[in-house]
């Protein structure tokens, strides 16, 4: 009983030495395995793979024991990223000064406001010179001319507006501007009022042209009815047929109105698309960050 008690003692002893051992003997050869460094290396990796969340944890430990804009910076991108706007502004807004990416987070700043939306607020706060402080890029003026773009908001000239762009993004954006001046959009009034005078023109005019034919054929088949009904003396009849012959103009004439609106809503979408495509293309003017080892 007592050789089995010792036995168990030096057992437990050996265990429990394991750990201080194992670090002894890593301090001569290797470097710990928990050091910022290496907690930066591991953070960095899952940044790369775009596992964003378990990236920030790491990155949180390894800034209580060293200080790097780089690793904030890398933060506030992650946020937006995954599209946790609110948090990437905060963040970027943390950058503002006195940091080695000031410019960089300005100009993120609005790209994130861009990203989320709020075009309003882009185009009120752009020509504030605090954004406009060594902003070679000028950025927050070129995301406001195209945010106004896109809200339909009256356009400097086309000189002042293509030449606050580099060489590179001149053509795209001279040919987005162009193109926004003449976008083909109908006007809901006209619509109705042609189908008014002509059942489905409306239709036709907003390039419903089948929906137009129907209107126009189904409209004069049901007049013709409650015509004939009448001539007949079918009071019920050309009543009944007349009040659906009502029905089926006012009907298109609204449908017409709002065919209308349908198609400037596409017209609209489709111009919007083609604006972020280019946007995205270009990185919102942005250049792409290679951060190395930083």
């Amino acid at each position: 009983m007592k050789t089995k008690s010792n036995y168990f003692s030096v057992v437990l002893f050996l265990f429990l030495s394991l750990p201080f051992v194992l670090s002894k003997g890593q301090s001569k050869n290797t470097s710990p395995l928990f050091t910022p460094v290496n907690i930066k290396k591991f953070a960095d990796y899952l940044f790369a793979e775009k596992d964003y969340l378990r990236a920030f944890d790491e990155y949180k430990k390894y800034l209580k024991t060293e200080n790097n804009d780089t690793v904030r910076f890398k933060i506030a991108l992650g946020f937006q990223q995954m599209g946790r706007y609110p948090e990437a502004l905060t963040h970027f807004k943390g950058l503002f000064f006195n940091s080695d990416f000031t410019n960089q987070s300005r100009n993120e700043f609005f790209k994130t406001l861009f990203l989320a939306d709020s075009l309003s607020y882009l185009i009120n706060i752009s020509n504030n010179e605090f954004f406009k402080t060594h902003d070679s890029l000028h950025v927050p003026l070129k995301l406001s001319f195209t945010a106004m773009m896109l809200q339909k908001m009256p356009l400097p000239d086309s000189v002042s507006f293509v030449n606050i762009f580099n060489k590179k993004e001149k053509a795209g954006m001279s040919e987005l501007y162009s193109k926004q001046r003449r976008l083909p959009y109908k006007d809901p009034t006209t619509a109705a009022l042609l189908s008014t005078v002509v059942p489905g023109l409306g239709k036709i005019y907003t390039g419903n042209y089948g929906d137009g034919i129907t209107a126009f054929l189904f409209t004069g088949v049901l007049g013709y009815i409650a015509y004939d009904n009448f001539r007949a003396n079918h009071s019920f009849r050309a009543w009944l047929f007349s009040g659906l012959t009502v029905l089926f103009y006012g009907g298109n004439i609204y449908g017409s109105y709002a065919a209308a609106q349908i198609f400037n809503a596409k017209v609209n979408f489709d111009f919007v698309s083609e604006v972020k495509k280019f946007l995205e293309k270009e990185n919102y003017f942005i250049p792409r960050y290679n951060f190395g080892s930083k």
